[in-house]
């Protein structure tokens, strides 16, 4: 295969012989997009062979940084799914080959073959990445394979408490395979030693990395009686083959290759299997720690030569790895060994309550010193017994609980960043957690700054007791649930946490849980199903001690797109992004809900509404059912109600009965299920709509913990005994925009968490209604009843209820468009802007500008829409007499250049900021932003015009000058 036919393969593809020239290496040319902080490299790899696409594929599988590459061979090209797992035996079988081009090195007549999809400008456009999205249909990225194949080694070698003695010999072993991929040892080193049968050849490869030192070594050492033949048999079959299929003839880790960062949380979450219980596994994204450590030690002083951090919660010290290598980057000299080494020892601190995962983080840590050095020189080092490793446990890594101890007394530290544990203190009888409740309980001794730690809450804990090892220069970057910054009993926590710290940025992610911590099965493991991740969406919160006078912080809850899925960044445009004061959010609390999904004027249309309300809203749920029947006496049947019994307005005729005469977890008073009252489900559904699904009851009926009674009371307390009508307002669109925007829960996350509580539906605005208003409520309702016609009433409902409360237009295009944007624009592909939408926003911001141009003038507008990033319009004011009307202008190449600065510049890295941009010139206006239809509404045009018009008022001169 000559230089001179790769050379023409790419010069047809669009390449120019410069950019070939200083992009091919070793048969390899890669083309990046100009999306550098996104890394998006494109690899044409040149092979003779299916075994070289093999190995190629391999390589890059390993590295997990590529979703596709290119394999071009004589005859063919092959997009190949670089998240597949490479398969030896058919290297291009269907899921690894997305797609084949019948176009090759020694292809002829290439006019006539379809290679668009490889093409440079095809790549460039974008769509390149749209089709690959489409196509890639199967994953198995590296390191969930990793895990469940040394989850099924463990499960065979596990008996009778020997826990430590394997995973001991595991991380040994891997240690010991990872120096053989460097090279310091011979190929199959470690499998030779393994299939001799005898524990004396492994334990003398043990000692051989012993002469280094170090802490994975170090400590425990194992004896030849612990390590039996069946130990040696499972690692054999691990180290050499595919474990759990037991197929290849190679071993399909190259731990030369494989991340450090992903070796490690690999091995934790292993670990971690001993005392999750099924509950899943979790590690910190790598995009999560890339980006928080770009918003916390990127940011400090670069001429701080000693800078230290500490991870209180360290586990396999993810956050000190990449920390370590952004330190290295910033000096500005080569650093030796010994400086390297230095860094190790004096600037990364990390505490544990596992002694197992203090062992995961040296070995972390060891790979990174060893990995920018020659495997010469650590070869010699082990010939020559040089202790180069330095013991990290006991002096920069300590086994303590975070909670209750302190190993680091009177110390600071310049960053505190960790993901620590979330959830409540678990009540078992485990030492640790005793001790941690006692701690909390402790609010006026020893842990005065736990005092306003509600419910045993450990990401609270964390988040106060950074405190400790905080002076006034440090900055923390935390990882914790988002409940503590939006459940109403975390309410005091927040009011302490806002007078004790100034936050930086605050980073709402529950759209984003869906790539971060939600739970999924990855696989099973001698028929168990293995989980990783959590239930419960995140906050990432950058934040330092006080400081004085106060200022502003960012506050930003990006929306998951599809772009932001598959290449793992945050992507926020300019609704998803706010500016606020601190003592704004202690002065109205709901702003920590509220920004989750809407913005200030929303707020403000909320504030409005629940100034109307002048009823008290009683409001209970249903009893729990027990698991276990156990009956007392004579049944006492009764009416039961279940979820879906239930659509607006109307109740299905069930005949289901309940014996109340038995035994449950938790009994409801039996007045809740009498007199006149509204249910309505805990649980929304996708069909619902975002409005509450309810109806008016008044006969006696069950009714368990999955559905919500609503009495409505007066404030003196008299119980209204006919709200029928008042299913109006409950049903409407504004009480579901109003109670999904104020919910703790509803829309702040996913699964089991989306969900209506007691104590948000008593927020509700009812509105006591006179006479008049009851009966132009019951009269649409009566026509439900008889017709079942909601969809031909819910419109003149709505619009009464807008009457009611006084909205203005303005503020029901609010609703408008949020039902738009999150209902009727919800689809993936309905999620983009289109040309009828840039027509209704263009005309919009016409007819709301019209009133300050003269008679004779107006807009002339054209537009064009990116098939991936970015939409731009471009204004100009012309006469009325001709005017043209809108028209797509695709050489509107502002656009590119726009996005590509905002990509390129991002002001950290996996974030794309894709803010609302205005260039003026002495002719035209641009405005660029997203594609998405969220920024092209109806009402961001009226918002949109005022800003232009705001601002051209604002520079006119002052008349009483």
């Amino acid at each position: 295969m000559s230089t001179i036919s790769i050379h023409n393969y790419l010069s047809n593809l669009g390449y120019a012989p410069e950019e070939i020239s200083n992009n091919l290496c070793e048969k390899t040319f890669t083309h990046s997009i100009s999306i550098r902080d996104l890394s998006i490299n494109i690899h044409y790899v040149f092979v003779k062979t299916e075994q070289e696409i093999y190995e190629r594929h391999r390589s890059f599988w390993n590295k997990n940084s590529e979703t596709v590459f290119i394999a071009v061979a004589e005859e063919k090209s092959y997009l190949i799914n670089a998240k597949a797992k490479p398969d030896q035996h058919s290297p291009l079988k269907k899921g690894i080959c997305i797609y084949t081009f019948h176009y090759g090195i020694n292809s002829k007549g290439y006019e006539d073959i379809d290679i668009e999809k490889i093409t440079k400008e095809y790549i460039n456009s974008t769509y390149f990445f749209e089709f690959v999205r489409k196509n890639q249909k199967k994953k198995q990225e590296v390191d969930k394979d990793l895990l469940l194949n040394l989850l099924e080694l463990r499960q065979d070698l596990l008996k009778n408490n020997n826990e430590q003695v394997v995973h001991l010999l595991i991380l040994r072993c891997l240690f010991v395979k990872y120096l053989e991929d460097r090279g310091i040892f011979e190929k199959k080193f470690l499998v030779k030693k393994l299939q001799s049968n005898k524990a004396k050849n492994l334990l003398n490869a043990f000692d051989e990395v012993r002469k280094i030192n170090g802490d994975v070594f170090g400590g425990i050492r194992l004896s030849e009686k612990e390590i039996t033949q069946k130990y040696l048999q499972h690692l054999t079959r691990f180290f050499e083959y595919d474990y759990r299929s037991g197929q290849g003839t190679l071993f399909p880790y190259e731990f030369d290759n494989i991340p450090i960062q992903l070796i490690s949380h690999v091995y934790e979450a292993f670990l971690k299997t001993d005392t999750k219980k099924g509950k899943g596994i979790y590690y910190t994204p790598a995009f999560v720690v890339n980006f928080m450590l770009s918003q916390t030690l990127k940011k400090l002083p670069k001429n701080n030569k000693t800078i230290t951090i500490l991870d209180p919660a360290v586990g396999s010290a993810t956050f000190l790895v990449e920390s370590f290598r952004i330190i290295q980057e910033a000096s500005d000299k080569k650093l030796s060994f010994e400086d390297k080494k230095n860094i190790l020892e004096n600037q990364l601190f990390g505490i544990d309550v596992d002694e197992s995962a203090l062992q995961i983080a040296a070995f972390s840590l060891y790979l990174a010193l060893l990995e920018t050095e020659s495997s010469d020189f650590i070869r010699k080092k082990i010939e020559t017994s040089s202790s180069i490793l330095p013991p990290l446990i006991g002096k920069t890594l300590h086994k303590a609980n975070s909670l209750t101890k302190n190993p680091f007394p009177n110390r600071t530290f310049d960053l505190v960043i960790s993901n620590p544990p979330w959830g409540s203190v678990p009540t078992d009888n485990e030492m640790g957690h005793k001790m941690e409740r006692q701690a909390i309980e402790n609010k006026n001794g020893e842990f005065a700054e736990y005092g306003s730690v509600a419910d045993y809450e450990r990401s609270q804990a964390f988040l106060m007791r950074a405190n400790l090892w905080s002076n006034e220069n440090t900055v923390c970057g935390l990882i914790v649930k988002n409940s503590v910054f939006l459940n109403e009993q975390s309410k005091t926590f927040r009011e302490t946490f806002l007078n004790t710290y100034q936050i930086d940025t605050f980073y709402e992610l529950s759209h984003y849980n869906k790539i971060l911590f939600k739970k999924k099965v990855i696989g099973e493991i001698q028929g168990q199903k293995v989980e990783t991740g959590a239930s419960e969406p995140c906050a990432v919160i950058i934040f330092r001690k006080a400081i004085k006078p106060a200022r502003p912080f960012k506050y930003i809850a990006p929306k998951l797109t599809k772009f932001a899925e598959y290449y793992e960044c945050l992507q926020f445009s300019e609704q998803d992004r706010f500016e606020k004061f601190q003592s704004e959010f202690s002065e109205n609390d709901l702003l920590w809900r509220v920004l989750v999904n809407g913005d200030i004027e929303i707020l403000n249309l909320i504030s409005k509404t629940l100034l109307q309300k002048n009823l008290l809203v009683e409001s209970r749920v249903g009893f729990q059912p027990s698991k276990i029947e156990e009956k007392y006496g004579t049944p006492d049947l009764k009416r039961i109600i279940e979820p879906n019994d239930i659509r607006q307005y109307l109740l299905s005729n069930n005949e289901k009965f309940f014996n109340w005469n038995q035994k449950v977890r938790r009994k409801t008073e039996l007045k809740v299920f009498n007199d006149a009252r509204l249910i309505f489900p805990v649980r929304p559904l996708k069909k619902d709509n975002l409005k509450i699904r309810g109806t008016y009851l008044e006969n006696e009926a069950l009714h368990k913990d999955n559905i919500i009674a609503v009495k409505l009371k007066t404030n003196t307390g008299g119980l209204i005994k006919n709200t029928k009508a008042y299913i109006g307002l409950l049903n409407s669109e504004l009480f579901g925009f109003y109670l999904y925007q104020i919910s703790s829960q509803w829309g702040k996350g996913e699964g089991k968490r989306e969900s209506i509580r007691n104590v948000d539906t008593k927020k509700l605005p009812f509105k006591q209604m006179d006479d008049m208003m009851e009966k132009k409520f019951l009269k649409y309702i009566k026509n439900i009843e008889e017709n079942h016609s909601v969809a031909l009433n819910k419109e003149k409902i709505n619009n009464l209820v807008y009457d009611y409360y006084n909205l203005l237009d303005y503020e029901r295009e609010i609703l408008r468009e949020f039902y738009q944007v999150r209902v009727d624009r919800a689809n993936e592909k309905l999620s983009k802007v289109n040309k009828v939408d840039i027509e209704r926003y263009v005309e919009t911001f016409k007819s709301t500008f019209s009133h300050i141009l003269s008679p004779e003038n107006t807009f002339k507008a054209s537009y064009h829409i990116s098939p991936n990033v970015g939409a731009i319009v471009c204004f100009s004011i012309v006469k009325k007499e001709g005017a043209e009307s809108l028209h797509e202008n695709p050489n509107l190449q502002i656009l590119n250049f726009v996005k590509s600065k905002q990509l390129q510049e991002a002001e950290t890295y996996k974030i794309l900021n894709e803010e609302k941009v205005k260039i003026y010139d002495e002719e035209q206006f641009f405005l660029i932003k997203s594609n998405l239809f969220k920024d092209w509404t109806v009402r961001q045009a009226m918002k949109d015009a005022r800003e232009e018009i705001s601002l051209l008022l604002s520079h006119l001169p002052d008349v009483n000058e």
